[in-house]
């Protein structure tokens, strides 16, 4: 019985162990007295740690932006994600003292504490979105969009889009995100004439997004067709998309399918969308509020060209390397392969000027590198393995 209890005991202590990440940090201290020497340099190590992590959760733009925040509000509270710190080792040369000590951080509980602060973003930055959400009875050939209800002729679809509008309102709320109400508002009112037509080009979305000041809109559709699966029954699909008003690049997708039982009718599809809205609401609403505390819905989209003649294995580990070792990085990915030259797009909370400097100023581990040229779309990096 013993034994058991013991194998347990260790058992329900693996996953709050799991959650903590250790980081060991080197202190050089000037202090002739050990005791003093120790103080400071554990409040120098937390210190730094917590700064460090702070800075890989937020982003370096965000970071420099709240600086005194971070200083005044946060660091006080330490003892909420920093379980636990000790002296791996130490040693005395002259009236100096070296200690490696090592600093673990609970990175759930920082990441609350810096949610709760305010330090993902402001609710300004959240932004405002803007849907369009086309209905189609594929079987009947009729459609509704609130943009161009002039185009409708079924009430049905009419209604179920107003549900679907409600519920998706619904799932950005929960999560702090702001949904306009297009059909409920009656906000056709404000669609350019031009722009009161059946398909609008995610171009035109972009223009109407920003008559709107909005920063993100919903591209989307809603088919109602015969289900494959049962006879007399209808099947709902949906596919829909988050895209940034600025460059129309999606951030966020949900496709679902769902089939209605047999023998109900177009009119008492309502609850059935209803369930249906609630899931992508909080499906697509949760994707962008992870992008957003994750700084990515700020970032910019930037082209490295990378010379060099890297071959597979050294460009793999120099995408690892770079994005260790430049902060605010979101994202990495080839877009060009040429003879002696490989195109990336990465996301940027900075722009090109920012991750010039960086790329400056940053040694990437196990290369040597040296920016050739930049203009306002890409920076050339001349790139050589160690």
């Amino acid at each position: 019985m013993k034994i058991i209890i013991l194998i347990l005991s260790i058992l329900t202590t693996l996953p709050a162990l799991a959650k903590y990440e250790a980081f060991v940090s080197k202190q050089i201290i000037e202090e002739k007295v050990e005791r003093k020497a120790r103080r400071e340099a554990i409040d120098k190590a937390t210190k730094e740690t917590t700064l460090e992590q702070i800075k890989k959760m937020i982003g370096e733009q965000r970071f420099k932006e709240n600086k005194s925040k971070i200083d005044s509000e946060i660091l006080s509270l330490q003892n909420r994600f920093i379980p636990f710190f000790k002296i791996l080792k130490y040693k005395q040369v002259g009236e100096t003292f070296e200690f490696d000590i090592e600093v673990k951080v609970s990175t759930t509980d920082l990441r609350q504490v810096l949610q709760q602060k305010g330090l993902f973003a402001s609710s300004t930055k959240t932004g405002i979105t803007l849907p369009f959400v086309e209905f189609n009875n594929r079987i009947s050939g009729e459609s509704y969009r609130w943009w161009a209800p002039s185009f409708t002729t079924q009430n049905e679809l009419e209604s179920l889009s107003l549900k679907f509008e409600s519920e998706l309102f619904q799932g950005f709320l929960d999560k702090g995100l702001f949904l306009l109400r297009p059909q409920a508002f009656s906000m056709v009112n404000m669609v350019p004439d031009v722009l009161r037509k059946t398909f609008l080009t995610q171009t035109e979305m972009v223009q109407l997004t920003g008559l709107q000041n909005g920063q993100l809109y919903l591209d989307g559709k809603v088919d109602i067709i015969s289900s494959p699966l049962r006879e007399n029954a209808y099947r709902i699909r949906v596919q829909m998309s988050c895209r940034q008003s600025g460059n129309g690049k999606s951030v966020a997708e949900v496709v679902r399918t769902f089939d209605a039982a047999s023998g109900i009718q177009m009119n008492q599809l309502t609850n059935d969308v209803k369930r249906l809205a609630q899931e992508i609401g909080k499906d697509i609403a949760g994707q962008v509020y992870d992008l957003w505390q994750r700084g990515v819905l700020e970032s910019q989209t930037v082209q490295l060209a990378v010379t060099g003649n890297l071959d597979n294995n050294q460009l793999d580990h120099f995408k690892k390397s770079l994005s260790e070792s430049v902060n605010g990085i979101q994202g990495l990915r080839e877009r060009l392969f040429e003879p002696g030259r490989v195109t990336f797009e990465l996301d940027y909370e900075g722009g090109v000027e920012l991750l010039k400097s960086q790329l400056e100023k940053t040694q990437i581990e196990g290369f040597m590198s040296q920016v050739v040229s930049v203009n306002a779309e890409q920076i050339t990096l001349d790139v050589k393995s160690k």
